[in-house]
C-alpha cells in the first residue's frame, strides 16, 4: 500500500474520523465488518490506509458524542486560529479571539495514520494542515 512521502504534513482528523464514522455505518447499516479504510488523496495521487479497529472507531464515536454533548450544555466557544480565521468572510466583524470551553472533559483522541491525534480545538494554531 503506498501512503504520502510525508505522512504527519497532512492532518487527518477530519478525514480519519469520517472513514471511521462510516465504518461503523457499514456495519450497522448493511451488516458489513470492514477491516480496512483508506483515504484516497487526488493531490499527490497516494492511498492511504486510515484506522479503523474497534478502539479506532470507538474514539471517533466519542470525539462526535463529546462535541454534541458540548453543543447540548451551550458549551462551544469560539476557537480562533490562523489558519481558518485568515479567510473567513466575518474575519472584519469578529474579534478572533480564543474563547475557552466551560468543560475540562477532554475528547477521546483520534487515531491517524500520522498516529493519535487531539481534535483541533484544542490547538493553538487550530489545527491548520493541508
Amino acid at each position: 500500500m503506498e501512503t504520502p512521502e510525508d505522512v504527519a504534513a497532512y492532518d487527518w482528523r477530519d478525514m480519519s474520523i469520517q472513514v471511521q464514522l462510516y465504518s461503523k455505518a457499514a456495519k450497522e447499516v448493511i451488516g458489513e465488518n470492514v477491516e480496512t479504510g483508506y483515504i484516497h488523496t487526488l493531490k499527490d495521487n497516494r492511498r492511504t490506509a486510515i484506522p479503523v479497529d474497534i478502539e479506532s472507531v470507538g474514539s471517533a464515536i466519542g470525539a462526535i458524542e463529546w462535541a454534541v454533548q458540548g453543543i447540548l450544555e451551550g458549551d462551544f466557544p469560539m476557537r480562533a486560529c490562523p489558519h481558518n480565521c485568515g479567510n473567513c468572510d466575518f474575519k472584519a466583524m469578529c474579534a478572533q479571539k480564543r474563547q475557552p470551553f466551560k468543560n475540562d472533559v477532554m475528547p477521546p483522541q483520534i487515531n491517524t495514520p500520522a498516529g493519535t491525534k487531539t481534535i483541533a480545538a484544542f490547538e493553538e494554531d487550530g489545527g491548520g494542515g493541508k
